[in-house]
């Protein structure tokens, strides 16, 4: 049976009769490191190695054409013409599943306003039913695929509804909330990452990304602990997961708590853990609570450069190595440039350059931007990419993430 060091990646084949035990601890002999062995868990299948590959491949090209698109250089590999049909798909579609929430709500307007029964909804489940049932052909996956960009296009634009006064009323409060369960997420992850028996690398990939904004955050912080492929998917997998999960509970839980809108906004933007899945459900629950949600998620995810740099000294510090790891470069090739784009034009509407009125004008191109987001979200949901979950990490994922939705439940619905 073939294992691995957890720490330096070392090979070792391990002969199955001196497993005695379903659990068994073995010394690494290059690098003196003492591991847990599976019985049941010893191999990653060939299978998984597949979907684990082809995640991180789809996410790292994704995050390229984001920041290509957010740059404004432009698509570099495919016509112009080549995403015209997904783009097509994707105003029908909106449009649609408008007029099919406007028609259900004349039907039974208590009904749709009770469990938030929107076109937000219903795109998102369009999306996941059409992409895995009878798939989505590639010719409009270029056009769908543009829909994530557009939705962080969607929310610079949205910066032109806050000045620096409405960044500010977030408040010590707010603010002590975003950096409480940062914090404490990636503190969190970390010790079950030890108790479990994880790679350091890979509890660096999984505590930044349950801590900050999911899939972002784990990219950005992935080349300062050095983690491999798998470490990143597997992370990945397990952020996606919760994230669809809390997409859908949090609405109806917010409802049964009888949260504001604001108080919605922010537990959105504090306990769901990816930024699409954050302005989808917050959208779900209504509109000022999609703009309070982009607001709370903004300020969490400024908090990457922190994050990276504290997981940067605990790795070197862990790790012993002596390496002098370069986190300053990498935050600032990985930083979402969204989140500039975001902050230039709340400085615009600060120095009075954009009015109330004016952003009335802007606000439905808001809406369809996000729209187009909510439709890639749900088109590029794999539900089978899914059971490559499992292991410590999605424990130690599950168990942070269950309990930062729900103490940031109880505090914000407490204190705001």
């Amino acid at each position: 049976m073939d294992i691995q060091c957890t720490r330096c990646g070392a090979q070792y084949k391990l002969d199955d009769s001196k497993i005695t035990r379903d659990v068994i601890k073995v010394k690494c002999t290059n690098c003196g490191n003492l591991f847990v062995v599976r019985k049941q868990r010893m191999n990653v299948e060939p299978e998984h190695r597949r979907i684990a590959s082809k995640i991180i491949k789809e996410r790292i090209q994704a995050r390229k054409s984001e920041q290509i698109s957010a740059s404004g250089r432009g698509p570099a590999v495919i016509g112009l013409f080549d995403y015209v049909p997904g783009l097509i798909v994707m105003f029908l579609l909106t449009w649609g599943a408008i007029l099919l929430g406007d028609f259900l709500k004349s039907v039974n307007p208590d009904l749709m306003s009770r469990y938030h029964l929107n076109y937000v909804l219903i795109l998102l489940v369009v999306g996941i039913l059409w992409r895995n049932t009878i798939g989505i052909p590639d010719s409009l996956m270029y056009g769908i695929g543009l829909g994530r960009p557009l939705l962080k296009i969607g929310i610079i634009i949205m910066g032109l509804r806050f000045g620096l006064g409405a960044v500010a009323d977030i408040g010590i409060i707010g603010l002590l909330i975003i950096a409480i369960f940062v914090f404490g997420s990636v503190g969190l992850i970390l010790f079950l990452g030890k108790k479990l028996d994880m790679a350091d690398s890979f509890s660096g990939v999984l505590a930044s990304a349950v801590g900050i904004c999911g899939v972002s955050a784990a990219i950005a912080t992935a080349p300062v602990v050095k983690a491999r492929d798998t470490e990143i998917a597997y992370s990945i997998v397990t952020i996606i997961l919760w994230g669809l999960i809390f997409l859908f509970a949090f609405p109806f839980i917010g409802s049964a708590f009888g949260l504001t809108q604001y108080q919605f906004g922010a537990w959105a933007g504090t306990g769901i853990l990816n930024s699409g899945q954050v302005i989808a459900s917050a959208s779900i629950f209504g509109k000022e609570a999609r703009d309070i949600a982009t607001l709370y998620n903004i300020v969490r995810v400024i908090g990457i450069p922190f994050v990276v740099l504290f997981i940067a000294f605990w790795y070197v510090g862990r790790e012993a190595r002596g390496e002098k790891v370069a986190a300053g470069e990498i935050i600032l090739s990985k930083f979402p440039i969204f989140v500039i784009g975001f902050f230039v034009l709340v400085l615009v509407r600060s120095f009075g350059l954009v009015t109330d009125a004016d952003y009335k004008l802007i606000n439905p191109i808001v809406d369809w931007f996000f729209a187009f987001g909510f439709v890639a979200i749900g088109c590029n949901t794999l539900l089978s990419d899914l059971k490559v979950a499992g292991g410590g990490a999605f424990w130690a994922g599950s168990i942070a993430a269950i309990i930062k939705a729900g103490a940031s439940l109880i505090l914000i619905k407490l204190l705001l």
